[in-house]
């Protein structure tokens, strides 16, 4: 009899142990999910959440609530959520800047390799080299020649100090073994403002800011930043083989849970993402504004994260850039 009992209480014991967390996981979600975008509302990372949420609620079977917490680069909103409890009900969507530029700039209160767990890429978009369309620079070559003559001469711009585009203009100057001296603006507008009337020389912007000068005629495109044309610029060859080489910058949107978050709960997540972003409208509205799609799993972001991570810290030494 005794046998019976001890047998029935080691049974119940296992019974919890194996079956308590799968109904733990399958009680996920148990309450409305935020997607927080450290940025504006208005830029691409918000534009993307907003899009996508309809159907991740839909699929999910509970509200998808938006949340802009904006500033530092990024990394305030990074920052939440790195601190947030790991039960899925949180998740991070944002460009790169605040993943592999930001710690290398300055100290941020998480480290994006240990902090964070990557849960898909979602979209990338790339760099335009853009000179004013009456220019006397019709090339990258051009270019190059012009700032090996009169070094410091050439000047770029940029949306501010520590800014993707800032980091741009640095590597090409230590790649292509250059001198040109950086004006920083309050925004990526101005900085692309500030070439089509001539008060600098050129910009590594945007595609998005870039391409309505170029069609206006009002900019001249001399290349792109990635390792592959894009399809909005098709015309327009990588910078790497035009004398930058080593040239691959992208900017990347990916998802992030806070570390420790359950697999089972990373692997619903990534899978309504898939569905949520390849639903055909939301696609044609991110191609409208030059975010081309892209799906990278868990482990290709980490190894990105640790790649760019390392070029970036060597760009910020090599510039001695100090954010501001």
């Amino acid at each position: 009899m005794r046998l019976k009992i001890f047998c029935s209480a080691v049974t119940g014991v296992l019974a919890f142990l194996f079956v308590g967390p799968v109904f733990a996981q399958e009680a996920f979600p148990s309450k409305p999910l935020r997607i927080v975008i450290p940025w504006p509302p208005g830029g691409p990372p918000d534009l993307m959440a907003r899009l996508a949420a309809p159907k991740m609620s839909e699929l999910l079977g509970k509200p998808v609530v938006v949340e802009n917490r904006a500033g530092a680069t990024g990394t305030i909103g990074t920052g939440a959520v790195v601190k947030s409890a790991p039960d899925g009900h949180m998740l991070l969507l944002t460009p790169n800047q605040p993943i592999v530029m930001a710690p290398a700039l300055f100290p941020t209160p998480y480290d994006p390799s240990k902090d964070l767990a990557p849960v898909a890429t979602l979209g990338e978009s790339m760099n335009a080299l853009v000179v004013n369309a009456a220019s006397n620079v019709h090339s990258v070559a051009d270019l190059i020649a012009a700032a090996r003559a009169k070094p410091g001469a050439v000047t770029f711009s940029s949306s501010g100090q520590g800014s993707i585009g800032h980091l741009t203009g640095e590597l090409i100057k230590q790649l292509a073994g250059i001198d040109m001296l950086h004006i920083p603006y309050k925004s990526a507008g101005q900085s692309v403002t500030a070439v089509v009337v001539e008060e600098v020389t050129v910009s590594g912007s945007s595609i998005q800011q870039s391409l309505p000068y170029i069609k206006a005629g009002k900019l001249r495109g001399l290349g792109v930043t990635g390792v592959k044309p894009s399809k909005y610029l098709p015309e327009l060859k990588p910078l790497a083989e035009q004398g930058v080489p080593g040239m691959a910058i992208t900017v990347w949107y990916a998802a992030y849970a806070p570390a420790k978050t359950p697999r089972a709960i990373l692997h619903t997540w990534r899978e309504t993402l898939l569905k949520a972003f390849q639903d055909p409208a939301v696609q044609q509205k991110l191609d409208s504004v030059g975010i081309e799609w892209m799906w990278q799993e868990p482990d290709q972001i980490s190894a990105r994260i640790e790649k760019e991570l390392g070029q970036w810290r060597k760009v910020v030494r090599a510039a001695n850039i100090q954010a501001h």
